[in-house]
């Protein structure tokens, strides 16, 4: 059988060690791998997700290597799978067709930061984590959408349009700070967007001329391009403050959200996460982690006394604001310090996504009815639920913790369930292609958006060969 006949079958020794020749000569014998102590290290995320192996996991350093190795996966139609720092909780990266595994870590290289100006260029495979250290010398930031610890990638944030733990209620889900990309296409090409794109132009904005390709690949999970490198607006570090409040039940944070978006642009918080009893609990009352900011002290000040103002209006009781201080402090809160304790309960598996304003109440009911009546989980430590504001809008999650991993199909039958339930609601899920039924339940109702990303994706990937089988189905 010739190299040339390769399909997704690699049951052919001889092929397969044609392949790992060829994957070798591009990035050289010490970045890549058929081993099993490798591919093992490879075959989990964060979730609940069934294992799965690649044949090859290759770690390019430079773009033009992620261009050929993608080439030559397209001539031999092998699926390629990219992954950033492995803390996807959703199973995005996992290579469920085998082929080749693109470990992006190599490329971690911070391009340049123009103080100036007030963009930062970052080789896709960076961490927030190192870009933040290094922004913060120069009085500066640029925070992450979500909480990935240290290990999480620009690129792969960008990738699936992250939102989460910080700054979401201030600038909604990952995308507004994006001006430009370096993308390898599913064919090899290599293409730039936006400002980046004009010969001596300085990046300063997402669109450029026309269409604006920027957001395309922001959200596309990875299958329409691969980011090889990302240019992102920064701004100076602000004055911030914590604060935390008690309420009667979620019907009164609904309250306090709808008054704190609603000076639509200028936010009063720059984030508010939050819970029923704790997150993990489902007795009486629910809690509100606020972190605001202000570039003065005046500022800092009359945003605290409005917050103020509105949640006691809306029957918040002020506590202790170290609740919120520990968990998202600029310095030492879950996204910078690390997720051992977060993750000490054990594995955590979600289903998120967004809500309306004033739907909020009504998703917890039924999570308490599905997860907690129903199939009896116990809060606590087994299962949670909670999220975060963004403009006009609500995060929402259900968590289920496991220890054992014979829980695993119970975590899927209740998740089901519910995501079924939360869509009958109206429910726009955090993504599509992963594997705890949102696709399943999430196609039906995409009507022609569906269709047309889907010949876009056989447009720009004739073959299939990136990430198959995830959003584009």
């Amino acid at each position: 059988m010739r190299l040339g006949d390769l399909t997704r079958c690699f049951s052919l020794t001889e092929d397969h060690g044609l392949l790992y020749k060829t994957l070798e000569n591009i990035v050289g014998p010490e970045n890549v791998s058929d081993k099993d102590f490798d591919l093992e290290a490879y075959t989990r995320d964060l979730s609940s997700a069934p294992e799965k192996r690649a044949s090859f996991v290759v770690r390019p350093y430079t773009t033009d290597q992620v261009s050929t190795i993608v080439r030559v996966a397209n001539r031999y139609r092998i699926p390629v799978y990219v992954r950033g720092g492995g803390t996807s909780h959703w199973g995005e990266w996992l290579p469920v067709q085998g082929g080749i595994l693109m470990d992006m870590t190599s490329l971690n290289q911070i391009v340049e930061i123009d103080e100036r100006e007030l963009t930062a260029t970052v080789q896709g495979g960076c961490t927030w984590f190192k870009l933040r250290n290094e922004l913060k010398k120069l009085g500066l930031s640029c925070e992450p959408r979500e909480m990935g610890g240290r290990a999480i990638t620009i690129g792969a944030s960008i990738t699936k349009r992250g939102s989460g733990s910080i700054g979401v209620t201030k600038r909604g889900r990952l995308g507004w700070d994006v001006l430009g990309l370096e993308v390898v296409l599913p064919t090899g090409e290599i293409v730039k967007t936006a400002a980046v794109e004009y010969l001596g132009l300085r990046p300063f904005d997402s669109g450029g001329i026309g269409p604006n390709l920027t957001q395309f690949f922001i959200g596309s999970g990875g299958e329409l391009g691969v980011i090889t490198e990302v240019t992102l607006r920064v701004t100076p570090i602000p004055l911030d403050a914590y604060m935390f409040f008690e309420f009667p039940g979620l019907e009164n944070v609904e309250k306090v959200g709808d008054e704190v978006t609603r000076p639509v642009g200028d936010e009063l918080v720059f984030h508010l996460e939050y819970t029923k009893g704790g997150c993990v609990s489902t007795g009486p009352g629910a809690e509100a982690r606020v972190w605001t900011y202000g570039y003065t002290e005046k500022e800092l000040e009359f945003r605290c006394e409005r917050i103020r103002d509105i949640c006691e209006k809306a029957g918040g009781k002020e506590g202790d604001p170290k609740k919120t201080e520990v968990t998202h402090h600029r310095d030492h809160g879950y996204l910078w310090g690390g997720l051992t304790d977060y993750f000490e309960p054990g594995p955590i598996d979600y289903v998120g996504g967004y809500c309306p304003l004033y739907s909020l109440n009504k998703f917890f009911e039924v999570w308490e009815e599905v997860v907690i009546k129903k199939h009896g989980w116990i809060p606590p430590p087994k299962a949670g639920f909670g999220g975060w504001l963004i403009p006009r809008g609500w995060g929402v999650f259900g968590e289920f913790r496991y220890i054992d991993p014979e829980e695993r199909p119970r975590i899927r039958e209740t998740a089901e369930e519910l995501t079924k339930k939360w869509f009958e609601l109206g429910f726009m899920p955090w993504r599509l292609g992963d594997h705890l039924f949102l696709a399943k339940y999430s196609i039906p109702r995409l009507g022609g958006w569906y269709e047309l990303v889907k010949r876009l994706k056989k447009e720009l990937d004739p073959n299939d060969i990136l990430n198959p089988g995830k959003m584009i189905r």
